[in-house]
């Protein structure tokens, strides 16, 4: 979708969704208001599309709640109550035993107590799900449990460990899966999957639950994908130590290798595995995509090559205090993007139709008023659902204006989702509060299309 704005050119649109738009949509250059005075007016064209098997847990976010009957917790609920995924799904989600606000004195940045998440998934007999934290506090503990959907009897379970993972002490187990069994005591069907937090953590966790097919499992990763790495060498990890774990190494084609700690070693692809024909760094790939198949062997990498990103550098922008509170960044691999175009974006200009930004009595959003490019015409809402009233001053009059400004929502008093969108797209990175968007230099279009209430049929 573009927007063709009044400076002329054309801009990328970030969504929430639009209703009736199809294949398209415009209105005329300018509107006059009644009083024979005209706006230019902003023309927008195009469809959304949202990316199959992808899912987030509806009762994320405090006061926008899946359910409001209390009853959602109750190991025995029915199915129906349940958030029910597709037979394959990538899911985002969020926990929490209580609730509270970070050390930031901001009224804002709070989170809601959301002690269990409960999801209806199709399973057939060795379908797996994985859930996998992204909080390395050492109070927060996820449990996993798979349940008979008609008793709401446990089938198995799995935890997360943010202290030890059992099978290497040295880092936290982060992962957690549940299988059902194939032993013929279950058919396929809906199951029920329950994300639980432990009465007494506290504090949030974030998390991505993974279900799909076996073969295409073996395909997923949240870790880097093919980023630069020393051709000829890579990283092997050991089940075991010492004599053994010499001895597992030793079958290795390899021609050279060195001790890194108790189970980890650097080793090197023997010259005789290199063919004219295969390029050095896929030789490698191919390589290291058998020794995974070793007897013996725990886990294989790449050697790959890092380079430092300092502190309050304009590439990696970590310099936000709010920097670390952004896991998900890492998932989706910005700090290496922020290598490969360290200017931020800042020839990019990226339109958000959502409920608009916040705005203060005297500014915009600090995060976002470095970058906001402000349109006439830009709020859309209609009369009827529109809450500008609440002080239009601020937020100008009810209907359409040329402030697209959130004035909040009924359904709570931090729902402010087109400013959280805003801020993730391009959140300024250099002003040393808050924390950071992925184009952080690109220019902001707030587009405010959704209001108060129900939308239009």
């Amino acid at each position: 979708m573009v927007v063709r704005d009044v400076l002329g050119g054309s801009v990328l649109v970030s969504v929430l969704a639009l209703s009736g738009c199809g294949g398209g949509g415009g209105g005329d250059s300018t509107a006059d208001d009644g009083n024979g005075t005209t706006t230019p007016q902003t023309v927008v064209a195009g469809s959304i599309g949202i990316e199959a098997n992808t899912r987030v847990d509806q009762d994320t976010s405090d006061f926008l709640s899946f359910s409001s009957d209390p009853s959602i917790d109750s190991p025995l609920n029915s199915d129906a109550e349940r958030q029910l995924l597709p037979s394959s799904v990538v899911l985002g989600g969020y926990v929490s035993a209580d609730s509270g606000a970070r050390a930031v004195g901001n009224p804002y940045d709070d989170y809601a107590m959301d002690s269990v998440d409960r999801y209806s998934i199709a399973l057939a007999p060795g379908d797996t799900v994985r859930v996998q934290t992204f909080d390395l506090a050492t109070t927060h503990q996820v449990r996993v449990v798979l349940r008979d959907p008609s008793t709401g009897a446990e089938i198995s379970s799995d935890s997360t460990d943010p202290t030890t993972d059992p099978s290497n002490p040295a880092l936290p187990k982060l992962l957690a899966s549940i299988t059902l069994p194939s032993d013929g005591s279950y058919t396929s069907g809906n199951y029920s999957v329950d994300i639980e937090t432990d009465v007494n953590d506290a504090g949030p966790v974030r998390y991505v639950l993974t279900k799909m097919p076996f073969s295409q499992s073996l395909t997923l990763s949240f870790d880097w994908p093919r980023f630069e790495f020393v051709p000829s060498e890579a990283i092997v990890s050991m089940q075991t130590s010492g004599a053994q774990g010499v001895a597992a190494l030793s079958a290795l084609d390899a021609s050279n290798a060195r001790q890194l700690d108790d189970h980890h070693w650097l080793v090197q692809m023997s010259p005789r595995q290199f063919s004219g024909t295969v390029e050095r760094q896929d030789a490698t790939l191919n390589w290291v995509s058998a020794l995974r198949k070793k007897s013996g062997i725990d886990r294989v990498t790449p050697n790959y090559v890092m380079h430092s990103q300092a502190v309050g550098s304009p590439q990696t922008a970590v310099n936000e205090p709010l920097y670390k509170e952004q896991w998900h960044y890492g998932l989706i691999n910005v700090p290496a993007s922020w290598q490969l175009a360290p200017n931020g974006a800042s020839s990019v200009k990226v339109a958000v139709l959502d409920t608009g930004v916040f705005k203060s009595p005297s500014a915009w959003h600090p995060e976002l008023s470095g970058n906001l490019l402000v349109l006439p015409g830009s709020d859309f809402v209609s009369e009827p659902y529109d809450n500008d009233d609440v002080n239009t001053a601020i937020f100008g009059s009810l209907g359409p204006d040329d402030i697209p400004a959130d004035p909040g929502n009924a359904v709570g008093s931090n729902v402010f989702h087109g400013t959280h969108v805003a801020g993730t797209i391009a959140g300024d990175g250099n002003n040393d509060e808050g924390g950071t968007g992925i184009a952080f230099n690109a220019s902001l279009i707030p587009v405010r299309v959704l209001g108060e209430g129900e939308v239009d049929p």
